[in-house]
């Protein structure tokens, strides 16, 4: 990908060992980015963080988790704790109206590559609702603060497993 102006390359290889290597393109060649086996033992990819959460909130229903993460650039834990459950309104931007858990989200940095233009996000808030059957609870709403102001997001449309939804507005 290009990022920033310099074109960058991330790769992580999870091992059905649970070995974990990082394959990631160096920034440049005096500027390496590595952590040691170590410390990314038992971590998973920011998404796999997500998708633990899900269906940890449809058996449980409670966002109370603590998943380590190393996604080629960065070392960190993703902390998911409950808000509260609310009831949604359909509103300008999407139609999805119902009850939702609200989770709180914390990126807690471990370990970070030295180039500052990696900034992301340190915390959001994502709003989850059943919305099929099966064992996930599915992102409605999410809203993420970052270096660029806060940066909201809705989910557009469900399709699969017998559910056809769209829930934008045109």
């Amino acid at each position: 990908m290009r990022r920033n102006g310099i074109d960058r390359s991330y790769g992580v290889d999870y091992r059905s060992d649970g070995a974990v290597i990082n394959a990631s393109m160096p920034l440049s060649p005096g500027r390496s980015f590595s952590v040691s086996t170590e410390l990314i033992r038992g971590t998973v990819d920011q998404l796999t963080a997500y998708f633990l959460l899900e269906r940890q909130l449809a058996q449980r229903g409670t966002c109370a988790l603590v998943v380590p993460v190393f996604d080629g650039s960065a070392l960190y834990n993703v902390r998911f704790t409950d808000i509260k459950s609310e009831s949604l309104l359909a509103d300008g931007y999407q139609n999805f109206a119902g009850p939702t858990q609200a989770c709180q989200i914390v990126r807690e940095e471990i370990r970070r590559n030295p180039d500052q233009g990696e900034d992301t996000y340190q915390r959001g808030k994502v709003w989850y609702a059943r919305l099929a059957a099966g064992d996930l609870m599915l992102p409605v709403r999410m809203e993420f603060e970052t270096a660029f102001g806060t940066v909201r997001g809705y989910l557009a449309e469900l399709r699969g497993h017998g559910v056809h939804l769209l829930l934008m507005r045109e």
